[in-house]
């Protein structure tokens, strides 16, 4: 039972605050996608293995229901890993981040490493690596929160943090992922076997035994390195050597673990090759070689002939420069291959031949040359771009030609590299089968029978496991935030019923603030003016509140503007010591104020400004240096009231707030009336303890609460009225532009009274 009320309790809370419940849920909901989106993905490779050596089935009767044995706990073991990881190279990872999300580059990235161990006390550690030109890197490494940046030159060895490291580019740059938030940064992780072999001791390796099959898998955040965990393990299981010591703490690679790695760099080699004669576009160096001699020589045969065409363009140039009567250019230099151009030389010389007087002019002549003159300009450009065009074939074979026997050469290489550890591996492969039939080696312990997968699978992250618990985190974070919100609305007020289970001070009314609709307002200062009516004794009432900010001007100024549009006279005091506001809030410069009335330089009706509101005056404190007892003190003090009270209906004061100062405590004596101002959601309830002390220790019958910035329609009594909620907005809005009156219309005005 009361298991169900918390549960109840809980819910209740969650639906009370359905935009925190929402906002917390949303916000969870999207820390999940991105840690999903970050957290870089593991990858796991598997392979079986069956045991053959009968002390390991004898393990077999002994499985516990979770396929746990002793082959299987030898597996897992940490020393037993280090053991099977002993090598002198390092192990590498190559990684890229893009868009905040690590995945593994062992393609992607630019460029390749060969690290070499040279100190044992290295670990691991990861590096940026920046390159900046075909020769020059930076490795950018992170140490104690500092960035560590070490220069180096590609191809050339350098040693950092104990490890010997070589930087090799790709040929040719591989196809990679543009990013679309962040550039793209690659990485180089190194780690010692040590390292590795602690990462798998840390639940990344699996090894569980069923009916003598022992299914063995490894999990890394890098895939190769997966991959080539599984099988040195497995390899190191298979065919397990002792030292000279007889202890396994020193191992020295098996017959089997050998012919495995021969063959791993076989098959690597031969991808090798493969890919370098794709990459270099090479089938067979000969024929390639005799393609390119044969494309030489036709592209030389088309550039004679090209020449010979522009030599005869040059010879008819200069037959037409000098009007020759034959074209004997073209038994010189060979004919144009033009038949338009051929035809119109003709035509030429037949009419020079059709000629009477060789020295006379012919109009069809002349233009006849024009034509074969544009037509030479025309053909002689378009040969040009040939020649060109030709001539830039010619350098690109030349070229391919040259790097034939550099391509020769690295094939060669490479190739004889492939032979030779062919040679070994069938070497190896005849030994092996000798110690197994001359029984001078015993069979292999245990046998794959089912090899892991070159490419080895991600691991499935958890999405929904996730997406729960975050939605049940945002859950219980906005139950927390709920209470919170319920805790600091419980220790402010917010309605009359609250005012009346704390106080008991009476309730006069509430003010309601409403943005876009202004009659709310003017109808709590109507009903607050009823009310002040209502008690015909009332000529002076003092305005003040416990802390600064909660509407004491606020009140008072529109108070007055309501009294006098009712056409009563008002008389607005303001006895601020603290923060006057109502010179600045009427837009008035007095002259002269209540000092200069207790002082005798000036008589109380020169001080009253006067202001664009009917029936409405303004009388300011001035600089009071010793607070409001310059008044209480002054012998003019029942005097000037009295004047005051004879020419006005109603006397509001404006006063400080009354925690840090006492100055509005005597004037609340001297009123008729005073109002208590607390501000909905912002005054404290603490705060009302401070009127509590004040009626008591003072004496004070006649104050009143008004609640000011109520933002629920109310009725007159205070209660809560029909409506919804609406929006409080800056404090802006609730000043009234007032226009400035002159000094002499004020002492104009004061004839009238």
């Amino acid at each position: 039972m009361e298991k169900q009320q918390n549960d109840r309790a809980i819910l209740r809370v969650l639906m009370k605050h359905k935009a925190i419940t929402v906002g917390c849920l949303v916000v969870a909901v999207a820390i999940a996608a991105a840690y999903i989106h970050i957290t870089p993905t593991k990858y796991v490779s598997e392979l079986s293995l069956q045991s053959k050596i009968p002390s390991q089935q004898l393990n077999i009767s002994l499985l516990n229901n979770d396929g746990k044995s002793t082959s299987t706990e030898l597996l897992t073991s940490p020393d037993y890993l280090t053991n099977a990881f002993t090598t002198k190279d390092a192990w590498v990872a190559y990684y890229v981040e893009r868009d905040y999300q690590i995945t593994p580059a062992n393609y992607e990235s630019p460029y390749t490493a060969h690290c070499e161990i040279i100190n044992k006390s290295f670990y691991e550690q990861q590096y940026e690596v920046v390159i900046k030109s075909a020769t020059d890197y930076s490795l950018i490494s992170g140490n104690y929160g500092q960035n560590r940046i070490q220069d180096g030159k590609i191809g050339q060895p350098i040693i950092v943090n104990g490890v010997k490291i070589t930087l090799a580019l790709k040929e040719l740059l591989p196809y990679s992922v543009a990013p679309k938030i962040t550039d793209k940064k690659f990485y180089l992780a190194i780690y010692s076997p040590k390292a590795v072999a602690d990462n798998l001791a840390n639940n990344n390796v699996l090894a569980v035994e069923n009916n003598g099959v022992i299914n063995l898998s490894c999990t890394h955040r890098s895939p190769e390195i997966a991959l080539k965990a599984v099988n040195m393990l497995a390899n190191y299981y298979l065919n397990p050597v002792k030292s000279s010591e007889g202890n396994t703490g020193t191992t020295q690679p098996g017959l089997e673990e050998r012919i495995t790695t021969l063959a791993q760099e076989l098959q690597e080699k031969e991808t090798l090759i493969a890919s370098y004669k794709s990459a270099n576009q090479i089938t067979e160096i000969s024929i390639d070689a005799q393609k390119s001699m044969n494309v030489l020589e036709e592209l030389q045969l088309q550039k004679s002939q090209l020449e010979l065409q522009m030599a005869a363009l040059d010879n008819i140039s200069n037959y037409l420069r000098k009007n020759r009567s034959g074209n004997n250019s073209l038994v010189e230099y060979g004919a144009i291959n033009d038949p338009v151009f051929n035809e119109q030389i003709n035509s030429l010389n037949q009419k020079y031949q059709a000629l009477s007087d060789p020295n006379s002019t012919d109009p069809s002549i002349e233009a006849l040359k024009n034509q074969i003159a544009e037509r030479l300009l025309n053909t002689r450009k378009r040969i040009a771009i040939q020649i060109e065009a030709t001539d830039k074939q010619l350098a690109s074979t030349r070229s391919q030609l040259a790097l034939i026997p550099g391509k020769a050469q690295s094939l060669e290489a490479l190739e004889r590299g492939l032979l030779l550890d062919k040679k070994v591996y069938d070497l190896l492969i005849e030994r092996k089968a000798q110690s197994i039939v001359d029984g001078s080696a015993p069979a292999m312990a245990a046998s794959i029978l089912k090899p892991s997968n070159p490419q080895p699978q991600p691991v499935n992250t958890p999405t929904a496991y996730i997406y729960l618990l975050a939605s049940l985190l945002g859950l219980i974070t906005s139950y927390i935030l709920g209470r919170l919100a319920d805790h600091i609305h419980a220790i402010r007020i917010h309605s009359r019923e609250e005012l009346d289970q704390l106080t008991n001070i009476p309730f006069i009314g509430n003010i309601v603030l409403d943005q876009k609709n202004p009659l709310p307002l003017k109808e709590s200062f109507n009903n607050l003016c009823t009310k002040i009516l209502m008690k015909p004794d009332v000529k002076v009432v003092t305005i003040t509140s416990t802390n600064s900010g909660e509407g004491k001007t606020f009140i008072a100024s529109h108070l007055a503007q309501a009294y006098s549009a009712i056409d009563k006279k008002v008389l607005l005091i303001d006895l601020n010591t603290q923060n006057p506001e109502i010179a600045e809030l009427y837009n008035i410069r007095p002259v002269r104020t209540i000092i200069d009335v207790l002082n005798g330089a000036c008589d109380v009706h020169d001080a009253v400004c006067l202001t664009s509101y009917p029936n409405l005056n303004i009388l300011m404190g001035g600089e009071m240096t010793d607070g409001v007892n310059q008044l209480l003190a002054s012998s003019k003090r029942d005097k000037l009231i009295a004047e005051l009270k004879k020419h006005y209906d109603l006397i509001i004061i404006d006063t400080a707030e009354s925690l840090n100062n006492i100055d509005s405590v005597p004037l609340m004596k001297l009123s008729d009336m005073t109002l208590y101002v607390a501000k909905a959601k912002s005054t404290r309830r603490e705060s009302l303890l401070n009127a509590e002390l004040i009626r008591k220790d003072y004496q004070i019958d006649n104050m009143y609460f008004i609640l000011n910035s109520i933002t629920k329609p109310d009725t007159h009594t205070g209660k809560t009225g029909r409506g919804t909620f609406r929006k409080l907005h800056s404090s802006g809005n609730q000043k009234v532009k007032v226009d400035y009156v002159p000094a002499v219309l004020r002492k104009i005005a004061l004839w009238f009274y």
